[in-house]
């Protein structure tokens, strides 16, 4: 997760309200990834350069709430994004 701690304190130093809930929500779900994923290739791949299952408990994904929940962050990923351009442009003006 160093690339999420890094945004998170950038966004601390720009506005320490941005530690609201969005930034939770976003947290939570990069946590709970990576708790399962911490390398990023299970979800990718079926086995691992061994050969073994990446993930063999694993039985069921909800595919539809999965979406759902990458969507939402993503949307809040745009808003931080364009709140980043705002606070760009605005700089950039005076």
């Amino acid at each position: 997760m160093p690339l999420w701690a890094e945004l998170r304190a950038l966004l601390g130093q720009l506005d320490p309200r941005q530690d609201g809930k969005e930034v939770l929500a976003i947290e939570e779900v990069i946590w709970h990834l990576d708790a399962v994923d911490p390398l990023s290739f299970s979800f990718r791949y079926p086995t691992s350069k061994k050969g073994e299952v990446s993930l063999p408990e694993l039985r069921h994904i909800n595919v539809r709430h999965l979406g759902e929940v990458t969507d939402s962050v993503f949307m809040m990923l745009g808003g931080i994004y364009s709140w980043l351009g705002e606070l760009e442009r605005n700089t950039d003006v005076y």
